[in-house]
C-alpha cells in the first residue's frame, strides 16, 4: 500500500487545471528511483504525518512528484510562514530598486505613506528599529501572537509597545514583525507587497498567489499566503539559481546571499538569515519554513529543491533530516531509474 500511496511515476498522474510548466526529468547523481521512494515512505510513515504534497527538483527538473488522494496540483495551499521569506524577497527588491535602505528607521518610511494608521506617538527606542531589525527577527519587541486577534488597528498597536530589548542585540521570533516589514514594503513601492510581487517576481515565475490582507489593508506577510506547489518549487528554484529564473534576472546574487547566510545562531535551533531559516547541520542549505510543515528547501551542494505542503503534527526536525540520511543516501541495491519506469 505505501509503494501504491509513494507514486514517483510523475507522468502517470493526470494533467490538473493548474499548469504544469517545470520541465519533467530522470533523478541523477545521489538520488535513484530507491531513495526517492525511501523518502517518500520515510515521509508517509513517521508518526503525526498527514502530507498533502510533495515535489523533487534537481537541475531544475522535477524527478519527483507525489499528493495523497483527496489533494492534487491543482490546490493552492496555506503557507503559514513560509509567507515571512517571501517578505524578505519584496524587501531586497525594494532595496535593489533603491527604494528602501536596508538600515533604514522604518518610523519615517511608514509614516511617509502610512501615517494616518500609525500612533501619533511611539515609546521611547521605536525610532532606533531598523529593517534589517526586522529581517532577523531582532525587532526589539517581545512576541505578541495574539494582538492580531483582540485589534483591528495592528500598526497601531503593535507600534505603541513599549522595547523589550535593544533592537538587533536578540532573536525574537515573532510573525508580526514580518506583518511590520510588509507595511514597510508597501509604505516604500505604494502599493501592498502582493501588488509589489506579482509584477517583480509571481507573474514572471508563472506563479498565481493569493495573500491575506489585515484590516489595514496590508498583507499579513508573515502568514496568509497561499501557494501551489509547483509555484512553491519555482521559488526554490530561484532561490538555488542566486536569483535567476528561466534565463531572467528577478533578484541579485547578493540579495539571495543575504537572506539565506546564517547571521543570528541564538534561535530555536537552527540558525536564521533574513526571513529564512538555514540548517547548523548542512552549511549553505537553507529553508522557507512554515507550520505543520510547509517547507521550501534548497540545497545547494545537490543542486536540489525540495517542496513540502502538509498538516503534520509530528517530529518535523527529523522529516527535514531525512533529505540527508534518506532522499540523499541510495541504498546498495539502488539501480537507474529506465524508462519503463515513466
Amino acid at each position: 500500500m505505501k509503494r501504491l500511496i509513494a507514486i514517483f511515476a510523475v507522468l502517470s498522474m493526470t494533467l490538473a487545471a493548474v499548469a504544469r510548466e517545470l520541465p519533467r526529468a530522470l533523478p541523477d547523481g545521489p538520488l535513484s528511483q530507491s531513495s526517492i521512494l525511501a523518502f517518500y515512505d520515510s515521509l508517509m510513515t513517521a508518526p503525526g504525518t498527514q502530507l498533502h504534497g510533495v515535489m523533487i527538483l534537481q537541475h531544475g527538473r522535477v524527478v519527483g512528484e507525489m499528493y495523497p488522494e483527496p489533494f492534487g496540483p491543482a490546490y493552492r495551499h496555506t503557507m503559514y510562514s513560509c509567507s515571512k521569506t517571501l517578505v524578505g524577497i519584496g524587501v531586497m527588491l525594494a532595496h535593489e530598486e533603491g527604494l528602501l535602505a536596508l538600515d533604514a528607521p522604518i518610523l519615517p518610511v511608514l509614516r511617509s505613506a502610512l501615517d494616518s494608521i500609525l500612533p501619533p506617538e511611539v515609546p521611547e527606542g521605536v525610532e532606533c528599529v531598523h529593517v534589517c531589525d526586522l529581517l532577523e527577527m531582532s525587532s526589539g519587541w517581545t512576541a505578541d501572537w495574539g494582538l492580531r486577534s483582540r485589534s483591528l488597528h495592528w500598526l497601531s498597536d503593535y507600534l505603541s509597545r513599549p522595547l523589550d530589548f535593544e533592537p538587533g542585540s536578540r532573536f525574537e521570533y515573532d510573525s508580526m514583525v514580518s506583518y511590520l516589514l510588509s507595511a514597510v514594503v508597501q509604505a516604500a513601492v505604494g502599493r501592498p507587497l502582493l501588488d509589489y510581487l506579482n509584477e517583480k517576481l509571481f507573474v514572471p515565475l508563472g506563479i498565481e498567489a493569493a495573500w491575506e490582507q489585515s484590516p489595514e489593508g496590508v498583507s499579513c506577510g508573515g502568514w496568509g499566503l497561499y501557494l501551489h506547489l509547483e509555484s512553491m518549487a519555482k521559488i526554490g528554484q530561484l532561490l538555488l539559481q542566486k536569483g535567476s529564473y528561466g534565463g531572467r534576472r528577478i533578484l541579485s546574487a547578493q540579495s539571495v546571499d543575504a537572506l539565506s547566510a546564517c547571521r543570528r545562531t541564538d534561535t530555536w535551533g537552527d540558525c536564521y538569515g533574513g526571513q529564512v531559516w538555514g540548517f547548523k547541520l548542512h552549511p549553505g542549505a537553507y529553508r522557507a519554513d512554515g507550520a505543520y510543515g510547509q517547507f521550501i528547501i534548497v540545497v545547494p551542494e545537490y543542486d536540489l529543491v525540495v517542496a513540502l505542503t502538509q498538516c503534520t503534527t509530528g517530529d518535523l526536525a527529523r522529516q527535514l533530516e531525512s533529505i540527508w540520511q534518506v532522499l540523499l543516501h541510495p541504498g546498495k541495491d539502488d539501480k537507474p531509474l529506465s524508462a519503463k519506469a515513466w
